[in-house]
């Protein structure tokens, strides 16, 4: 496979055209996601984590007469799904499927069909932050909550069992978060629990050339839910280089500023403890 795939690149020879020798893990392949104008992937791992990251998709599904597919992706503006007709004597014959057997008319189509819609409304906001010293505890105790806030998050499973500590000039609530875990018991008694919220984010550093994927980090038991100016992002390894600023890019709809933010933090607070 790396072979054909090499081979390609060759015979296309463009700048912007590469196979990817690195290894991936699930948070570099998020991050090329995320950057790409549109994904096009026949039906693996690829194509839900697409769908989960909004971006635009065409994914390749084999068709199997009379056989309904049940992990065809949601239906949406951004996602256009093609087919690759299965023989049923070849198939039962060799228990593959060709995924080859699809129309490139087809998929050039879907291609042009999602590139001239309009950027998806996400309102994005941009936040200045000050990078400040931690408690000292975040490595220990990521080391033993990432494995359990993986079972149903796994796209935070490469990040580094450290946090960026960042400090804003006024309050930040994270009001909608794109996941809230279960109560986890990671502690080693396993007899107190904890939630965790987490926000997709980029953080943008003068002395890095590219956007780093990232994820707020919201333990609430953390002493940092009572200063709603100060946040936790956990992120791959990165070379901070002595930074002390950087700058976060983030769904509008997902926070809140001000005053405000402090009232919602003390109102989650408050339901979170009610329902516990």
């Amino acid at each position: 496979m790396t072979s054909n795939t090499q081979h390609l690149e060759n015979a296309v020879s463009r700048d912007n055209v590469a196979v990817l020798h690195d290894g991936l893990t699930p948070e570099k392949v998020a991050g090329y996601i995320r950057r790409a104008r549109a994904v096009v992937s026949v039906d693996t791992a690829i194509v839900h984590m697409a769908v989960g990251l909004k971006a635009k998709l065409v994914a390749i599904y084999p068709l199997i007469a009379d056989q309904h597919n049940p992990w065809l992706p949601p239906r949406s503006p951004f996602t256009q799904v093609i087919y690759s007709e299965q023989h049923p004597d070849t198939l039962r014959r060799t228990g593959k499927k060709n995924m080859d057997v699809f129309s490139l008319t087809s998929l050039m189509n879907a291609l042009q069909t999602l590139l001239t819609l309009p950027a998806e409304a996400k309102n994005s906001m941009s936040l200045n932050a000050r990078i400040i010293p931690g408690l000292g505890v975040a490595t220990g105790t990521l080391a033993r909550q990432l494995p359990l806030i993986c079972e149903k998050f796994p796209e935070v499973a490469g990040c580094y069992a450290g946090t960026i500590n960042l400090e804003f000039s006024i309050p930040v609530a994270v009001v909608r978060p794109d996941h809230r875990t279960a109560p986890l018991a990671w502690t080693p008694s396993g007899r107190t629990t904890e939630i965790f919220d987490l926000l997709r984010i980029e953080l943008e550093f003068s002395h890095l050339t590219e956007r780093i994927p990232a994820w707020l980090y919201i333990a609430h038991s953390s002493p940092h839910r009572r200063t709603p100016t100060i946040h936790e992002a956990i992120a791959p390894r990165i070379n901070l280089n002595g930074a002390t600023h950087c700058r976060l890019h983030l769904p509008a709809e997902a926070i809140v500023l001000g005053e405000s933010g402090t009232q919602a933090t003390e109102a989650i607070n408050l339901s979170l403890s009610s329902t516990q």
